[in-house]
């Protein structure tokens, strides 16, 4: 009972991973496989175990390409929409830029389009590019910071 439960556990570790990005599901797989093989002296509880993976890695192997595929569609049809001059329709698309969902990220092209949303009154356009423009300066403001302590 325990052994199954325990399978369960790892299965749903690895698929719930799958959702979230195709990195974690990744670092999942990689996780059980190494814990199972530091962790896991038995031989037949290690071939159940490694069979737990497999199963759970190829159904993860689907959802993630099927959540990237939806991804690429719902940038496509933002894509359509771009002619509307929307605010909200750019502003999404900078946030698909910028993360990458869909299509390859590519922050310049994500504030491209958050400057236009902005240009047209979107709200969290403006504040997307502020966290930007913070980010990307945020390693000077560190090195300076550290620069004065020793100044």
């Amino acid at each position: 009972m325990i052994i199954a439960l325990y399978q369960i556990l790892i299965a749903s570790i690895i698929l719930i991973t799958a959702f979230l990005s195709r990195n974690k599901y990744y670092i999942a797989v990689a996780a059980t496989s190494l814990w199972t093989v530091t962790h896991i002296f038995v031989a037949w509880l290690m071939a159940i175990q490694f069979g737990t993976i497999i199963i759970a890695s190829l159904i993860g192997l689907v959802i993630v390409n099927i959540r990237e595929l939806i991804e690429r569609v719902r940038f496509r049809r933002l894509q359509k929409l771009l002619v509307q001059n929307n605010p909200t329709v750019i502003y999404k698309l900078g946030c698909m830029y910028e993360k990458g969902k869909g299509v390859e990220a590519n922050k310049k092209k994500a504030k491209s389009y958050y400057n236009e949303a902005k240009l047209l009154g979107s709200p969290k356009a403006e504040e997307a590019l502020k966290r930007i423009e913070f980010l990307e300066n945020l390693p000077d403001t560190i090195f300076n910071n550290i620069a004065k302590l020793f100044r």
